[in-house]
C-alpha cells in the first residue's frame, strides 16, 4: 500500500496538464522509494473512487471482474465451439457437393473409360484361355510324339509315393515321432543322390525347361521333369543362403515354418484353398552347397492329402571362372513332378501345372533371391554317396539273372562284352538322339507353319465378319428405310377401308387376353383365348390366307388417320408333299414340345397347349391350339398380353391362322396357307425401326420353320 504523502503527489501529477518532457521527472523522483518493477504496458488511470476504496470494496470490486471474466469466456467458448460445428457440416457438405458434380461430370468418361477397360479384360481372358488351349494341345502332341518314339530306357520317379513306403511320404501328429519322421524323409531324400541323377542336372541354359516321361506302356503321362540353369554374380555361398532363409523365414498371413535343426525345416503355405507342407534341407559339402526340397503327401495334423509330389534338388557352386575379385555363382536344377490325375485329364492337369511353374520361373528370375525362396518352385540339388549309401543305392535296384555263359566267361571276354555293349548303347543312343532332333526340327517347322497359316486365316476370318457386320447393318439401314418409304408411299393413297385388327387388344374386353392366377381359373381362361380366337375365322379372314408363292410376304396398315403405322400383315404359302393333317401334328408338336431348360408347357387337351418361353430377357407365353374342319386343318395361336403370374406386360400382339389342306387334284400334296397380324407397343417416332427389327426376325424364324419343314417332309414350294 502507498503512503498518504505518495498518494497526493500521485493525485497532483494526474491532476495537472500533462507534458511528455517533464512529466516523467516528477514521477520518478516522487516513486524513488517504491520496489516495484516498471511495466511495458500502459497503465490506465484510475478514478478517485478507487484510490479511495477500502480492502473490503477492493476485493469485492475484483471479485465482480472474476465472474465477469470467467462469464466471457465461457461465452466465446461455447460461440467457438458452435462456430466449429458449423464450419464441419459445411465442409461436409461441400465436398458432397464437389463429390456429385465429379460424379455427374466425369459419369460418361468414366462409363467409357470402364468400358474399353472391360473389353480389354475380355480380350485378355479370351487370349488366355486360348493360349492355354494351345498349351493343351502341344501337351497332347507331345505325348503323341513321345509314345512314337519310346524306349524302355526311359527314367523313373527317383522318389515315388505309389512305390515306396509310406512312412517315407507321411508325417505323424506326435511331436517327437514328428521330428524323426522328419529327419528320415530328409536323409531318404538325400540318400537318393546318385552319380546317374547329378547327370540329369542342366549343363547349359540352352537345354529343354521341360521333359514328359511316359509310363511303362509308353501311352500316358508318368511325371514331369524340370530344369533350371543359372549363373548369379556373387558367391554361391550367399544365394544358397538366401534362399533357404527366404523359406523358412515366415512374411505372409498363413505361412509356418517349423524347424528341426539348423539345416532342415517344414515349410507349409496355403495354396488353392488346401494348406500343403514341404520339407527343406540345406546340405553344405566342401565347395557347393545343396538345396533339397519335397513335398509331404500326407500329415495326420491335416484332414487332407496332396495330389502334387514334386521331388527338387539345387546346386549351388562357384563357377570355374569365377575370382575373388568377381565371384560368379552356378546354380542347377532338376525337379521331379507327379500329379494325381487320370488319362483323360492329365494332358489339362500337367498344362495347369506348366503354366504355374512357368509364372513362378518367371517371378524367381525377376525377384531377388530371398523373394524368389518364397515361391513353391522347382528346385534341385547334388551330393557325392558314401559307402553305405551306395550298397543300399545297389540294393534298391533289381538285377538282372546272368546265363550260364557270362558266368563262366574270363575276364577278358568280360571286358571286350562290356565294350561292345558300351558302343552299342552309344549308337543307339546317337541315334534315337538324332531321330529325337529330327523330329523336334520338324515339329518346329510345322508349328511355325501353322502358325503362320493361323494367322492368315484369322486376319481373312475377322475382315469377312467385319464385313458382313457392315453389309447387315447396311441392309437393316435399307430395310428401315423401305418401310418408311412405304408408309409414305400408303398415306399417298390410304382409304379409310382398310382392315382393322382380327383381335384388337385396344377394343376387345381385357378379360380376353388375360390369364388369371388362380389354377381353377386359369384353365377356364386358357379355353376362352382359344375360343375367341376359333370364333374370329370367318370367310372374310379366310379369303385373307396366302394364296400364290408370288404375293407379298408383308403388308403394312395405317391407322384411321393414315399417317402411322396400325399393324403389320404377314402372309405364309407353301406346297408339301404328304398328307395335311400328318404336316399340321408335325407343326403343332414341334412348337408345343419342351426341348430346352427355358421352355414350359402345360396341355390342357390334346389339341390345346398354352406355351412359354423366354425372348430378349421376357418370357413370354402363347396360347396354340389345333383345330380339325373336314378336309382341313386349322394351327392357330395368339400370344397372351397380361398373365397375372407374371410381372411384366408384353409389347408384341401376334395373332396366327394357318391352314393345312389338300390339294384338290392330288390327295398326297398339302397346301400351307398362313395369316399373321402383329400389333407392337410402340411410338410412332420410333415404329419404322421396330417394325423392321420384328420383320428381320420373322423372316430368321420362317427360315427355320421351311428348314424344319424340308427336314421332315419334301417341300415344293415354301416362302
Amino acid at each position: 500500500m502507498m503512503s498518504a504523502g505518495d498518494a497526493a503527489i500521485l493525485f497532483e501529477l494526474i491532476k495537472s496538464p500533462r507534458r511528455d518532457d517533464i512529466a516523467c521527472v516528477p514521477m520518478a523522483t516522487a516513486l524513488e522509494g517504491v520496489d516495484k518493477q516498471p511495466s511495458r504496458k500502459r497503465r490506465r488511470r484510475k478514478p478517485p473512487s478507487l484510490l479511495n476504496e477500502t480492502q473490503e470494496e477492493r476485493e469485492k470490486r475484483l471479485l465482480k471482474d472474476r465472474v465477469r471474466k470467467q462469464h466471457s469466456k465461457q461465452k466465446m467458448q461455447s460461440e467457438l465451439e458452435e462456430l466449429q460445428r458449423t464450419s464441419d457440416s459445411l465442409e461436409q457438405q461441400l465436398a458432397l457437393v464437389y463429390r456429385r458434380q465429379r460424379l455427374l461430370d466425369g459419369s460418361e468418361v468414366w462409363k467409357d473409360k470402364a468400358m474399353k477397360e472391360k473389353q480389354l479384360l475380355d480380350r485378355s481372358m479370351d487370349i488366355r484361355k486360348a493360349l492355354f488351349d494351345e498349351v493343351v494341345y502341344l501337351v497332347e502332341k507331345a505325348v503323341l510324339y513321345k509314345s512314337m518314339a519310346w524306349r524302355n530306357t526311359e527314367g523313373q520317379m527317383i522318389i515315388d509315393p505309389n512305390r515306396d513306403p509310406w512312412q517315407m511320404h507321411t508325417l505323424s501328429s506326435n511331436a517327437l515321432q514328428r521330428a524323426q519322421h522328419i529327419q528320415a524323409i530328409a536323409q531318404y531324400q538325400a540318400q537318393k543322390l546318385t552319380p546317374q541323377v547329378y547327370s540329369k542336372f542342366p549343363t547349359s541354359a540352352t537345354e529343354d525347361m521341360i521333359n514328359l516321361v511316359l509310363d511303362e506302356c509308353g501311352q500316358d503321362i508318368e511325371f514331369l521333369e524340370v530344369r533350371k540353369y543359372a549363373i548369379f554374380e556373387a558367391n554361391y555361398i550367399d544365394v544358397a543362403n538366401s534362399i533357404y532363409k527366404g523359406y523358412t523365414s515366415v512374411k505372409k498371413e498363413g505361412q509356418e515354418v517349423e524347424h528341426f535343426g539348423d539345416n532342415i525345416a517344414t515349410f507349409s503355405f496355403a495354396w488353392g484353398g488346401v494348406t500343403r507342407r514341404i520339407c527343406l534341407q540345406r546340405i553344405i559339402h566342401h565347395d557347393r552347397i545343396f538345396f533339397l526340397h519335397r513335398s509331404i503327401m500326407h500329415d495326420e495334423t491335416l484332414s487332407h492329402s496332396i495330389t502334387e509330389h514334386v521331388v527338387s534338388w539345387w546346386v549351388f557352386e562357384p563357377s570355374p571362372n569365377s575370382t575373388s575379385e568377381a565371384p560368379l555363382c552356378i546354380m542347377k536344377n532338376y525337379d521331379q513332378a507327379s500329379l494325381q490325375t487320370s488319362p483323360m485329364i492329365s494332358s489339362h492337369d500337367y498344362a495347369v501345372f506348366l503354366q504355374r511353374t512357368v509364372e513362378n520361373e518367371e517371378r524367381m528370375n525377376d525377384m531377388t533371391p530371398a523373394e524368389a525362396a518364397m515361391l513353391y518352385a522347382i528346385i534341385s540339388s547334388s551330393l557325392p554317396l558314401d559307402a553305405s549309401s551306395k550298397r543300399l543305392v545297389r540294393n534298391c535296384k533289381r538285377r538282372k539273372r546272368k546265363t550260364l555263359a557270362l558266368l563262366s566267361e574270363t575276364p577278358e571276354q568280360r571286358q571286350e562284352r562290356l565294350m561292345k555293349d558300351r558302343v552299342r548303347k552309344q549308337q543307339s543312343k546317337e541315334r534315337f538322339q538324332s531321330e529325337i532332333d529330327e523330329l523336334k526340327l520338324t515339329i518346329r517347322h510345322l508349328q511355325d507353319e501353322l502358325s503362320c497359316l493361323r494367322e492368315r486365316n484369322g486376319a481373312k476370318e475377322k475382315q469377312k465378319y467385319l464385313d458382313a457386320v457392315q453389309t447387315r447393318t447396311l441392309l437393316f439401314n435399307q430395310l428401315v428405310h423401305l418401310v418408311d418409304k412405304a408408309v409414305l408411299y400408303k398415306s399417298m393413297t390410304w382409304r379409310p377401308n382398310e382392315h382393322e385388327m382380327i383381335i384388337d387388344p385396344k377394343r376387345d374386353p381385357w378379360h380376353l387376353h388375360t390369364l388369371a392366377s388362380d389354377p381353377m381359373h386359369r384353365s377356364q381362361h386358357v379355353h376362352v383365348l382359344a375360343e375367341f380366337q376359333r370364333n374370329k375365322l370367318t370367310p372374310e379372314l379366310y379369303g385373307r390366307l396366302g394364296a400364290s408363292p408370288t404375293a407379298e410376304m408383308f403388308s403394312i396398315v395405317l391407322d384411321e388417320y393414315g399417317q402411322d403405322i396400325s399393324f403389320l400383315e404377314q402372309r405364309k404359302y407353301g406346297i408339301i408333299h404328304g398328307n395335311y393333317m400328318d404336316v399340321a401334328r408335325t407343326m403343332y408338336s414341334a412348337f408345343s414340345r419342351v426341348n430346352t431348360p427355358d421352355r414350359e408347357a402345360h396341355h390342357f387337351g390334346d389339341y390345346l397347349v398354352l406355351s412359354s418361353f423366354f425372348w430378349g430377357g421376357v418370357k413370354r407365353r402363347v396360347c396354340l391350339q389345333l383345330v380339325p374342319d373336314n378336309n382341313r386343318v386349322f394351327l392357330m395361336h395368339r400370344s397372351v398380353l397380361y398373365d397375372e403370374t407374371l410381372d411384366h406386360e408384353v409389347a408384341e400382339h401376334v395373332a396366327t391362322w394357318w391352314c393345312f389342306e389338300a390339294m384338290p387334284n392330288n390327295k398326297d400334296v398339302c397346301i400351307l396357307r398362313g395369316y399373321t397380324q402383329i400389333c407392337l407397343a410402340t411410338t410412332p417416332s420410333t415404329a419404322s425401326h421396330d417394325y423392321a427389327v420384328f420383320m428381320k426376325r420373322s423372316t430368321e424364324n420362317e427360315a427355320r420353320v421351311n428348314d424344319f419343314l424340308a427336314s421332315k417332309f419334301r417341300c415344293f414350294e415354301m416362302r
